[in-house]
């Protein structure tokens, strides 16, 4: 399957440290969402009217280069009121200067 990689702005709390972005974590749920979104959209599928992340488990975290080894499974529906689930894993690691988030849906 194909890897999906989007970087969107984040805006940060102080106090964050140097740390991985916490799989569970609001930016990063909000990345996961709009990469399915616009995924799900331009391959012309379904347009998803809602996206639900649940069951979120952290895989694993890679102190090294701060990133966070992520699962979870997701449930939408789309706007003819079809609902679809899925497992997925995901990876999240701040930019640098911590004003991103990457994350990369495997």
């Amino acid at each position: 399957m194909k890897k999906l990689l989007y970087v969107l702005p984040v805006f940060l709390l102080a106090g964050c440290g140097d740390k991985a972005p916490k799989c569970s974590g609001e930016d990063s749920i909000g990345v996961v969402k709009k990469i399915l979104t616009r995924e799900y959209l331009q391959k012309g599928l379904i347009k998803l009217t809602e996206v639900n992340v649940q069951a979120i488990r952290t895989i694993g975290v890679d102190k090294e280069v701060d990133i966070s080894h992520c699962a979870a499974s997701v449930s939408m529906k789309d706007d003819a009121d079809r609902e679809y689930q899925k497992d997925i894993t995901y990876d999240t690691q701040y930019t640098d200067d911590k004003s991103q988030i990457y994350v990369t849906i495997n």
